[in-house]
C-alpha cells in the first residue's frame, strides 16, 4: 500500500510487526537516551526506549533509501482526548467537552539518529532534515485521515513550527507555552475540512500529495520470510538469541563445529562460560530449534559494520587474500556486513561427510540433498532457515552486501539454489578450505525466489 512514484530520499515504513517494533524503540533509545539524554538511559535495560502510550500508537520507520539506513521514528497516539500524552502535560485549549465527539491523534516521538538531524541548506528544499520531518508529518496526516482522525496535536519548538508553516501546511496554536525538554508549543492540524482547512495553497497540497506514501515492513521483508514459511512453520523455529541463555546455546553449537578437528580451533577467547572473540560484540546471532524435538539445530551470526570506526576490517579482510579490491570498494562500509558462524549440530548432520564439515552440508550433499519427514536432514531447509534469519537481520541495520568465507559443500548447494556468491579471492585454508566470497543481499534475494518456493512445498 502507499508509496508514492516521486522520488525522495527517504522512505517512511509502517512498523506492523514486532520485529520492525523493536528497530522503532531501539532507535528512540539511541536517540532520546544516548545522543540526547531526554530519557534515563538505566530505565531500559533492554535497549528499548518505551512508555505507556506505546499500547495505543502506530509506530513508524524512516529509512534513507540509498544507504537502506534506519534513521529515525515517529508514532501516531490514538487514544481518547484526555488520556493523550499531551493533553497529560499542558493546558490546551482543544480541552471541551465539545471536542470530544471528534477523534484525536497524537504525532509524537519524532526522532532522528545523529548524522541526520543537521544537514547542509537553509531552507525545507533544500535542508535533509527539514525534508525528512515534512515527510513524516505528511505521512502521519494521511494516515490519521483515512481512520477518521478529526485533529492531530503535538508540540513542538516554535522554530520548528515556523519551518513546517513555510511549507504551506497551517499550524494552529492551541496552547501557551511549557517547559519539556525546552520551551516548545502545542498545536494541532485540522482535518475537519480537508483539504481546505489544512494547506495555504494549491502548490502545498500538490506537496503534501507527493510525501504521503509509505511502505509496510512486513510487505518489505515477505520475500525473506514467505518462500521459508512453510519449512519454518512445519519443521523449526527462527530465534534470536538475545538473551545470555540462548547465546550460550549458541555458543555450544559453535563450540562442537569448531572443535570438530584441529583445522577448526577458533580463535576463541574464554570469558566465564561464554567463548566470545573480538567481534562478537558488534554481532547479531540467529538460533534454529527444531519443532519436534526442541533441540537447537543450528546458528549463526552477521557482523555488522562498526560505525565508529568504519575502516575497522571484518575476519574476511584479515585472514583472507582479497584480490576483488574493486567491489570491496564499491560498497559503503555502513551497507556492508560479514556471515560468520554458519553452524549446524552434530545430531542434524547425518550423511556421509557432513560430520567434517561446519555447515553441514558437504559436497555429497550439495549434489544430492535428499530429505526425510523428521526434517532432520531436511537440506536445503536449515541452511534456507539460516539464511532467512541473515536476511531479517540485514533489513533491520541496513545491510544490502556480504563476505562470507564459504566451504566448497556449501557454496555448491547455494548455487543449486540460485544464489551465487563471487568469489573475491583465491581458496584459503580459513577453519578448513573456504574460498572468501561478496554477495549482493538484493541478488540473493531473486535467486532464492523460485528455490524457495519449491522448498516449502515439501
Amino acid at each position: 500500500m502507499h508509496t508514492n512514484k516521486h522520488n525522495t530520499a527517504y522512505e517512511v515504513v509502517l512498523a506492523d510487526t514486532e520485529e520492525s517494533r523493536k528497530i522503532h524503540f531501539s532507535l528512540r533509545y539511541q536517540v532520546y537516551c544516548i545522543e540526547k539524554g531526554y530519557e534515563d538511559a538505566n530505565q531500559f535495560l533492554d535497549n528499548m526506549e518505551k512508555d505507556e502510550h506505546d499500547a495505543h500508537a502506530v509506530h513508524f520507520l524512516i529509512q534513507h533509501k540509498a544507504s537502506k539506513q534506519w534513521i529515525g521514528t515517529f508514532r501516531l497516539v490514538i487514544e481518547s482526548l484526555h488520556k493523550l500524552p499531551l493533553c497529560q502535560h499542558a493546558k490546551i485549549s482543544i480541552l471541551k467537552p465539545e471536542n470530544h465527539k471528534h477523534k484525536f491523534s497524537e504525532f509524537s516521538r519524532l526522532s532522528l539518529i545523529r548524522q541526520f538531524q543537521r544537514l547542509p541548506g537553509k531552507s525545507a528544499k533544500t535542508n535533509g532534515s527539514h525534508e525528512i520531518v515534512f515527510k513524516a508529518i505528511c505521512t502521519g496526516i494521511e494516515y490519521s485521515r483515512k481512520n477518521d482522525v478529526s485533529v492531530i496535536i503535538f508540540l513542538c519548538r516554535r522554530s520548528l513550527a515556523k519551518i513546517i508553516e513555510k511549507t504551506g501546511l497551517k499550524v494552529i496554536k492551541i496552547g501557551s507555552k511549557i517547559l519539556h525538554r525546552g520551551t516548545r508549543y502545542p498545536y494541532k492540524f485540522d482535518l475537519t475540512n480537508f483539504p481546505n482547512s489544512l494547506f495555504e495553497t494549491h502548490k502545498s497540497l500538490q506537496e503534501f500529495q507527493k510525501n504521503t506514501g509509505f511502505a509496510i515492513y512486513s510487505n518489505i521483508t515477505a520475500p525473506i520470510t514467505q518462500g521459508i514459511s512453510g519449512v519454518v512453520e512445519k519443521y523449526f523455529d527462527m530465534i534470536e538469541a538475545d538473551t545470555p541463555e540462548l547465546m550460550e546455546k549458541a555458543y555450544q553449537i559453535r563450540r562442537h563445529a569448531y572443535g570438530l578437528k584441529a583445522a577448526f580451533q577458533a580463535p576463541d577467547n574464554l570469558s566465564g562460560t561464554l567463548p566470545v572473540d573480538e567481534y562478537d560484540r558488534r554481532s547479531k546471532y540467529a538460533l534454529i530449534q527444531h519443532r519436534q524435538t526442541g533441540a537447537y539445530a543450528a546458528t549463526t551470526r552477521l557482523i555488522l559494520p562498526d560505525h565508529e570506526n568504519p575502516a575497522r576490517l571484518f575476519p574476511i579482510e584479515q585472514y583472507c587474500q582479497i584480490d576483488r579490491q574493486d567491489m570491496v570498494k564499491s560498497v559503503p562500509r555502513a551497507q556492508l556486513a560479514e556471515v560468520s558462524r554458519f553452524c549446524v549440530a552434530e545430531d542434524f548432520k547425518r550423511r556421509p561427510g557432513e560430520q567434517k564439515t561446519v555447515s553441514g552440508v558437504s559436497e555429497s550433499s550439495a549434489q544430492n540433498p535428499a530429505f526425510d519427514d523428521s526434517g532432520r536432514r531436511r537440506f536445503p531447509h536449515i541452511t534456507l532457515v539460516l539464511i532467512g534469519c541473515l536476511l531479517r537481520t540485514a533489513t533491520h541495520h541496513g545491510i544490502t552486501h556480504w563476505f562470507a568465507v564459504m566451504e566448497p559443500g556449501l557454496m555448491s548447494l547455494l548455487k543449486h539454489m540460485g544464489v551465487h556468491f563471487t568469489p573475491i579471492g583465491p581458496p584459503t585454508h580459513y577453519h578448513g578450505p573456504c574460498v572468501p566470497c561478496l554477495i549482493d543481499v538484493q541478488s540473493l534475494l531473486d535467486g532464492l525466489k523460485e528455490q524457495t518456493r519449491a522448498a516449502a512445498a515439501f
